[in-house]
């Protein structure tokens, strides 16, 4: 990991750029947005259209040999709106299966059992009769509904920063008040220090933590998972 993005190293070249289409004035139509879409996956069709002529590529590789490599989409690491733009499919509210991997109802995200019927996950060839044109829906083992992934920063800075933890904060004062807060930061910044273990001397609480970098999201679900002792009266912590 410490070589990725590496031009000298090899492991990662850039292939394209791709546009930023902006408009002051069109910017909240809804053409627009399909507009950019569609632009969006007509340069991704141009850029992987060497891939819908061969299933196979003879690359130069270690002990400088030639190999036959049989290229597929392996994982595409995405936020959230990346990942509807990359499947094209609708987010948020405004559609009844907001999942860009599988056809899950929204009413039904709270469940998570991957056995439910309504979890059948998305294909190419099943998504190809229901929305607008993809760029990776006529290659062979280009199937971007299974290779999405969500990317570690939104996830944890948006799911565990913003909602999770927001939540957290919210249940303590509505249950205990504002001075339960102060208690739970006493408690953080009290923690013993760990070899390997981060200390947050200013509270674990969004109300404290204001602009978390990545590495204190990544360290944080380990603070959480030490047991601090109930608030008199209560279950909360």
């Amino acid at each position: 990991m410490s070589i990725r993005n590496k031009y000298s190293s090899r492991s990662a070249r850039t292939l394209a750029y791709l546009p930023i289409i902006e408009s002051k004035a069109y910017g909240k139509s809804d053409w627009f947005r399909i507009a950019k879409k569609a632009i969006f996956h007509h340069a991704m069709s141009v850029i992987l259209e060497p891939f819908t002529k061969k299933n196979e590529f003879l690359m130069r590789g270690p002990m400088n040999l030639l190999y036959n490599c049989v290229p597929f989409l392996a994982a595409y690491t995405a936020d959230y709106p990346e990942q509807c733009l990359l499947a094209t499919t609708r987010q948020g509210d405004s559609t009844k299966c907001p999942c860009p991997r599988c056809t899950i109802t929204k009413d039904l995200l709270h469940d998570p059992s991957s056995k439910h019927p309504c979890a059948k996950p998305r294909t190419n060839k099943d998504s190809k009769e229901l929305y607008w044109e993809n760029a990776f829906w006529d290659l062979p083992r280009f199937d971007i509904h299974s290779a999405l992934l969500a990317d570690d920063l939104h996830q944890l800075g948006g799911v565990l920063g913003d909602h999770l933890m927001s939540f957290i904060e919210e249940l303590i004062v509505n249950e205990h008040g504002n001075e339960a807060l102060d208690t739970v930061t006493a408690r953080a910044r009290n923690l013993p220090r760990y070899r390997g273990l981060r200390h947050f001397e200013n509270g674990i609480l969004p109300s404290c933590l204001k602009n978390a970098t990545y590495h204190e999201l990544v360290d944080l679900p380990a603070t959480l998972r030490l047991r601090f002792n109930p608030i008199a009266g209560s279950n909360v912590l």
